[in-house]
């Protein structure tokens, strides 16, 4: 899809066609999900969470694109 705008705005002519009934395919009708350690859901139904275990999985997951800080404050703000 993206390919096919930028074509158009260089003037090129593009076809577009969808499998689907839906513009974007599977996409159009994804799910999106956020991961929200130690959750007040997660404390109720007594799932074991904590503040450390969450931080210890984002540094090795996050990669250089989220600092130290966003990934402290995403911690510590997430859950609400």
């Amino acid at each position: 899809m993206a390919a096919a705008i930028v074509a158009a705005n260089e003037g090129l002519e593009v076809l577009v066609i969808e499998k689907t009934d839906y513009v974007g395919g599977t996409t159009a009708i994804s799910g999106g999900m956020v991961w929200v350690p130690n959750n007040t859901k997660m404390e109720a139904a007594g799932v074991p969470d904590t503040l450390e275990a969450a931080q210890t999985y984002l540094d090795a997951t996050a990669g250089k694109g989220a600092g130290a800080e966003l990934r402290r404050i995403y911690l510590q703000e997430a859950p609400g």
